[in-house]
């Protein structure tokens, strides 16, 4: 038995009870919204969440909607799942051929491997195209067109209504020889910047719905037909009302460990984080009312997600990290907290241990080698270690 005070600190530790509970959810979503779901790997990189979203999928979903596939953001994301198992998954941002030889040595290797990319223009179209021509490639890859609905961040800005481009791209696409279209695909990562909660999410979700349900319209008007059409982030599965009937799919990612963002978002509430950075205080200061502990920077990471501090101290929401360095960081009252308890003294003594939740979960879990798994809040054993994809 691994009990959690022989932990060395940091450590990243996942409460798996919740992250069922949070794929329950957000799978109950897509099943009300009538879509498929392609879940976003990249906040949690292990095989054990994606096995937990896919069982629950099986028992959710209904009407022959699913779990169709699952998103990546990095080549070494796709090598991990695709040998654990996994073979259709998307590459979630533009594609650029410096990367595909290690995306064909999969296809190669795992006849089953379907691997989508995703584009954003004509020239990635035609370089790839070459690419694939020069390697002597016969079977056809399949793209996914970026779209961007007003984030501007990557993708075609179709944000004012204009769809020349898209025609111009998804043509490139449909005259090759090596690459196929497979579908449209918008990430409203904007609704992370909502102050206004899940109603500011909304408005964003919905534009992004309508505007990507146009551009398939209007491609289905040329003759040229997506299979899938996916929109979404976390807010905004969350928030979105009734998709229009040309959206065929959602792809959150974070919904499976939530955060600090999240919570400022509307999007979930405190108990609903399924992670936290393990730490232990290292020195009290009374005279200032504030505790060093031993996890900084490269534990938490320093992303203010736009709210106040760099992570909250869990089970006590008067304090938060005030200030932090590379492997340290200070814990002390939040000015706007509604109510007081015990000044940290008087909690606090040296080696005891603190739980900080994370600003932005994705970030926090990468800087980590493991997971210590625990079964629900509150429980002190470890009943299992996961292993995350590392690297890119």
């Amino acid at each position: 038995m691994v009990l959690l005070e022989t932990l060395q600190t940091p450590s990243f530790l996942l409460w798996r009870s919740v992250v069922r509970q949070n794929c329950v959810r957000v799978l109950k979503r897509a099943e009300q919204l009538k879509v498929n779901i392609r879940p976003h790997v990249k906040t949690h990189k292990t095989l054990e969440v994606s096995k937990i979203i896919q069982e629950e999928g099986e028992g959710i979903l209904q009407e022959g909607r699913k779990v169709v596939g699952i998103v990546a953001s990095t080549i070494s994301e796709m090598e991990f799942f695709a040998e654990g198992g996994h073979n259709d998954i998307t590459y979630a941002t533009p594609f650029h051929i410096s990367r595909l030889d290690r995306v064909l040595a999969l296809r190669h290797c795992l006849p089953s491997f379907v691997p989508r990319l995703m584009v954003d223009s004509v020239g990635a179209v035609e370089e790839l195209e070459t690419a694939l021509a020069e390697r002597g490639e016969t079977g056809k890859i399949h793209l996914f067109v970026k779209l961007d609905c007003g984030y501007h961040r990557a993708g075609i800005d179709i944000s004012e209504g204009k769809f020349d481009v898209l025609e111009s791209v998804v043509k490139a696409i449909a005259a090759g020889k090596h690459t196929e279209f497979f579908g449209l695909y918008a990430h409203s990562g904007n609704t992370y910047n909502c102050k206004g909660g899940v109603q500011e999410a909304a408005q964003i979700a919905d534009r992004e719905a309508e505007l990507s349900a146009t551009a398939a319209r209007y491609l289905k008007s040329l003759g040229l037909y997506p299979q899938a059409v996916g929109v979404g982030s976390t807010p905004s599965a969350t928030a979105v009302s009734p998709l229009p009937p040309e959206i065929t799919e959602i792809h959150p990612g974070n919904f499976v460990f939530y955060d600090l963002q999240q919570v400022d978002s509307g999007s979930c509430t405190l108990p609903d984080i399924a992670v936290g950075v393990l730490s232990r205080v290292v020195s009290v200061y009374p005279e200032r009312n504030e505790a060093l502990i031993d996890a900084g920077g490269t534990a938490v990471h320093k992303d203010s997600g736009g709210i106040s501090g760099w992570g909250r101290v869990d089970g006590h929401p008067d304090l938060l990290v005030k200030r932090m360095s590379q492997e340290v960081s200070v814990i002390g009252m939040d000015p706007s907290a509604s109510s007081v308890g015990l000044p940290i003294a008087d909690r606090f003594s040296l080696g005891s241990m603190v739980t900080i939740l994370p600003n932005h979960s994705c970030m926090s879990a990468c800087q980590h080698a493991q997971y210590s798994v625990l079964e629900k809040r509150g429980d002190r054993e470890v009943v299992d270690t996961w292993t995350p994809c590392k690297y890119w």
